[in-house]
């Protein structure tokens, strides 16, 4: 498969097709998810196919949801786990977070409670290693913004993610100073705290890290509007 393309479009025919999709699914996932170790190699050919059948994978989700989400489900941890783990030692461990945001990319926005509910029991791992792993990036590095949109775009409620907010801030911080996408993602982070959480909950929170905030909040204010769509949010938010 890895040097035939017609091999790949003949999955995606599969996929595609509801008679088919939630069985060859499963098999897909089944088979890529007992060779997760090989996604760490330095085979390029190799770990690019494996991201481009997992993308598949999760696409599948907004083909038919209803038939591919209990398909999925029993894979949530299983891949979270792995990636944190085998990642630890393998020597391409981009390619673990680079699946860890495909499949976050594939199940957020709110549409299917029963994955969320897989990613609570490693909620806390996750943010943890994550947070660890920012310490060791350069600033405004591809590493640190992929950790940066991990942490972000976790697919978990607001209520479950509060004993870990936390854990966020310092992600959130970073966000503030990267590029337009992760600028917005974390204004958009900010904006849903404050206008859904008491401020005797979230200033304890924010304290330590309000002076980045505050400054990064200025600098987006002061940009002009044709230049920076972000402006609006923050002026909100101050």
């Amino acid at each position: 498969m890895i040097d035939h393309c017609a091999a790949i479009s003949s999955v995606q025919v599969f996929v595609a097709f509801d008679a088919t999709s939630p069985a060859f699914i499963s098999i897909m996932l089944r088979y890529m998810c007992d060779r997760l170790e090989l996604l760490g190699s330095d085979d390029e050919a190799l770990t690019g196919t494996m991201l481009h059948l997992f993308k598949i994978a999760f696409l599948a989700l907004a083909f038919f949801p209803e038939a591919n989400e209990p398909v999925l489900q029993p894979y949530i941890q299983t891949i979270i786990n792995s990636a944190l783990t085998i990642s630890k030692s393998a020597k391409k461990p981009e390619n673990y977070f680079l699946l860890l945001r495909a499949l976050f990319r594939s199940i957020g926005g709110g549409r299917y409670e029963s994955l969320y509910k897989e990613v609570f029991p490693v909620l806390q791992n996750l943010l943890e290693t994550l947070n660890s792993a920012l310490g060791f990036t350069k600033r405004a590095s591809p590493m640190q913004e992929l950790f940066v949109e991990i942490c972000l775009t976790v697919p978990v409620r607001l209520s479950v993610l509060l004993p870990y907010l936390s854990l966020l801030m310092k992600p959130l911080v970073f966000a503030l100073e990267s590029g337009p996408e992760l600028v917005s993602q974390g204004l958009r982070t900010l904006e849903l705290c404050i206008d859904n959480l008491t401020r005797e909950f979230l200033d304890p929170i924010l304290t330590p890290v309000m002076d980045e905030i505050m400054s990064s909040l200025w600098v987006h204010l002061r940009l002009p509007s044709s230049a920076s769509s972000q402006a609006s949010v923050a002026a909100r938010i101050l």
